[in-house]
């Protein structure tokens, strides 16, 4: 995606780090992430404690979570979602893995479950991403027939053509 993304405006730091969240959110849609807890060690089923805890100790915005939400609007999809952009989990990182490492979850799991929220929340168009080639994949991926958007993030068809395609 940093590639297509040169080809399209100036790649940032900001942008190469939505990208690699997004990359990792259609991975683990991929792998079945239900069962295999995004190839993390533990499952996540109750994100959304940890969610309304990082809340209460200021972390995260007041009105953060949004409950789960069907990824890209899939219904079959739905995950916990956040209304907070990768950017800001990102300058939260070192506060977000103390928090982890005090409540006995693995932080590097942690940060990626939370980055899965964000992209989830940016796939149902709750924000804007910044990239544009994600901003674009995914206005496209929002207009495909329920079935088919659900091959792309399924890898039944190939998502990296959906990228080069925008």
């Amino acid at each position: 995606m940093n590639q297509i993304e040169k080809e399209q405006s100036q790649l940032t730091v900001r942008k190469h780090n939505e990208h690699k969240a997004v990359e990792y959110a259609l991975k683990s849609l991929c792998q079945g992430s239900v069962c295999d807890g995004h190839s993390n060690t533990a499952v996540y089923k109750n994100i959304h404690h940890i969610i309304r805890d990082l809340i209460g100790q200021g972390y995260l915005p007041d009105d953060s979570y949004l409950g789960r939400l069907p990824f890209a609007g899939v219904p079959s999809m739905k995950r916990a979602a956040i209304s907070v952009k990768p950017e800001r989990i990102n300058r939260m990182r070192d506060r977000i893995m103390l928090y982890a490492l005090d409540k006995g979850y693995d932080p590097d799991e942690l940060l990626r479950v939370l980055n899965f929220c964000s992209i989830n929340a940016a796939s149902n168009g709750v924000f804007d991403f910044e990239s544009v080639v994600c901003q674009k994949s995914f206005r496209v991926l929002r207009a495909l027939p329920v079935s088919v958007r659900s091959g792309v993030l399924q890898g039944r068809y190939k998502t990296v053509k959906l990228f080069s395609a925008v």
